[in-house]
């Protein structure tokens, strides 16, 4: 599931690193960014790549933890245009 980060032997850039991954995958998570991505501000990648016209909806997720506590992230998903 990993992007390959060239693209014509050249470096891809962050935000072209998130919209191959979403094209490929239809979701990601801060989580699945650094591990996958090394990217450390999706969100701030995710606002970068809705500024040029990239149709990403937000789905806020809650799930259960430990202790009986809830932890609540963010799934960025790509719509179809």
């Amino acid at each position: 599931m990993g992007v390959n980060t060239f693209k014509k032997g050249v470096a891809m850039t962050q935000n072209e690193m998130v919209i191959e991954y979403l094209k490929e995958n239809k979701m990601i998570t801060d989580r699945e960014a650094f591990t996958e991505l090394g990217i450390r501000r999706l969100a701030a990648r995710v606002s970068n790549l809705r500024t040029i016209g990239y149709p990403i909806k937000t789905v806020m997720v809650s799930k259960p933890i430990r202790y009986g506590k809830k932890t609540t992230y963010a799934e960025y998903h790509l719509e179809e245009k």
